[in-house]
């Protein structure tokens, strides 16, 4: 079993490289996204192949993120993010990632960003 590395996915998130990203994501991961659009009776839920193409997009865009706040564990994980995105909107938020044989399976993340 590989064990997870809370800081090399903050680099990875940093450095906008979202090949590395995928190797931290399992393949039955299941993202759950709240925030004005999607609120918590009717949150955005993303499989895997939808986050990471989510990620690839908005990296590819020149969005740039800094994680912050990170909270490692063996199970369960979490940090604190802020993006910001080429048409100058900047998105906070904080993810809470629940961990399996070193991959991400879940993750949860409320977020808000300036309009």
């Amino acid at each position: 079993m590989s064990k997870f590395n809370l800081t090399n996915l903050k680099q990875a998130w940093e450095k906008g490289d979202a090949a590395t990203l995928a190797g931290f994501v399992a393949d039955s991961f299941e993202q759950t996204e709240i925030d004005e659009s999607t609120p918590p009776n009717a949150p955005r839920k993303r499989t895997r192949l939808e986050y990471l193409d989510m990620a690839e997009r908005g990296l590819s865009s020149g969005a740039k993120m800094k994680v912050y706040n990170l909270v490692p564990g063996d199970e369960r994980a979490a940090y604190s993010f802020t993006c910001h995105m080429p048409s100058g909107v900047k998105m906070v938020g904080n993810s809470i990632i629940e961990i399996k044989n070193g991959k991400i399976i879940k993750e949860v993340t409320v977020q808000a960003k300036e309009k």
